[in-house]
């Protein structure tokens, strides 16, 4: 399992990594929607997505690129969908990989 988490150990708490594995499963979420799936409020989400974007500025360090990408919904243009980045995706795979090699 540590094997698993190293790529994101440095970058990233449980809770964004969470954020970002429900991202990668479910993309086209909304914020409140990926805020009902982590049982987070709504504001709470809206943090882990800054950070998941690499625009939040408080304490710790963002992630060095964006891992994920807000855009218009395809399905309501007043509404935003987050879908990972190419350095998402990569990070993402990079976990799950380990964690499959892991369990061989």
């Amino acid at each position: 399992m540590a094997a698993a988490l190293q790529p994101v150990q440095d970058q990233l708490s449980l809770a964004h990594l969470v954020s970002l594995l429900t991202v990668a499963t479910h993309p086209g979420l909304s914020v409140n929607e990926l805020a009902e799936r982590v049982g987070a409020p709504q504001a709470t989400a809206s943090r882990y997505v800054s950070v998941l974007l690499g625009r939040y500025q408080g304490q710790g360090t963002p992630p060095p690129k964006p891992l994920i990408a807000q855009e218009i919904s395809p399905d309501d243009p007043r509404k935003r969908a987050l879908f990972l980045s190419q350095d998402g995706q990569e990070l993402v795979s990079q976990v799950v990989g380990a964690r499959l090699g892991a369990m061989k």
